[in-house]
């Protein structure tokens, strides 16, 4: 083959990689963005979870429908191995948290709100799972499609979540009942500390 031939060969290769590439991002862009993800929403309420830029940590401010600021989700810069997340209101008061308690097995996880604590174990597993006893709710994650349902113990939804395709990174929260808000953001905590830890 000649040289410009190979030339040719390698400038069409490329230009085929990067149409697919392009042509992906711009499907993510289109099916999971922030306004997709909530247009298509069938539940009550709605929150969106947006990660603060220009922060050293993974920190979150949260976001109701009208782009009202409702809470902030900071992550503790010492851990010694144990990362933990804080849920605080607009008032800076600190309402919950969720912390990695045991790393043995799939590792377990510790979640509190308003005084109240409950461990809870994550399933062996590829996937992400765990149930949230004190409610008789069942967490099933699919990290292919970053999204995450609860269901109670007739199976019936509670709320959903999706990790938005966003930079910097974003999770659209579907509540069935208002008063989940809370515990919610507490459940996404714990997934940030399964998959990023204490970055």
């Amino acid at each position: 083959m000649g040289l410009l031939k190979k030339m040719v060969t390698k400038a069409a290769v490329r230009t085929a990689g990067n149409a697919v590439k392009f042509g992906t991002v711009k499907h993510m862009e289109n099916t999971r963005s922030i306004e997709t993800l909530t247009n298509k929403s069938v539940a009550k309420y709605v929150l969106h979870i947006k990660q603060k830029t220009m922060a050293i940590k993974r920190n979150f401010v949260v976001y109701d429908q009208s782009d009202n600021k409702k809470y902030s989700i900071k992550t503790d810069s010492l851990t010694f191995g144990y990362p933990c997340i804080r849920l605080y209101n607009n008032n800076d008061r600190e309402i919950g948290y969720a912390t990695l308690s045991d790393k043995m097995g799939m590792g377990t996880y510790t979640i509190h709100l308003n005084g109240m604590g409950e461990t809870i174990s994550r399933k062996v597993s590829a996937k992400i799972k765990f149930n949230i006893g004190f409610k008789g709710w069942h967490l099933d994650g699919n990290l292919m499609q970053n999204s995450f349902t609860v269901v109670d113990k007739n199976d019936a939804l509670v709320m959903k979540f999706d990790s938005a395709f966003s930079i910097p990174d974003a999770y659209v929260l579907e509540l069935y009942d208002k008063k989940n808000e809370e515990l919610g953001l507490l459940l996404i905590m714990v997934v940030e500390l399964i998959l990023h830890g204490n970055k």
